[in-house]
């Protein structure tokens, strides 16, 4: 069975970046902005991992709205909203 304990501190966190989506600059970005994913040749498993990640993104920011498209050199996203 499991015992309730009160006043146990809740411990920091680990990994400071936990929760956030540092390995992109999403964050950072204004409408117009954007930066080029590098991939040669840009694969599906590319794409849905980067889509993954904005929409993840998107769903916590929901003003926030993303466009990728395959260019030279890899994928490029556009913050469009």
């Amino acid at each position: 069975m499991f015992t309730i304990e009160t006043n146990i501190p809740l411990p920091a966190r680990t990994n400071p970046n936990a929760g956030t989506n540092a390995k992109y600059p999403l964050a950072d970005m204004l409408v117009g902005d954007s930066f080029l994913y590098p991939a040669e040749p840009a694969t599906l498993a590319d794409r849905r991992r980067l889509s993954s990640a904005l929409a993840s993104y998107s769903r916590r920011h929901k003003d926030v709205k993303f466009a990728v498209r395959t260019v030279d050199g890899g994928l490029r996203v556009w913050r469009v909203a």
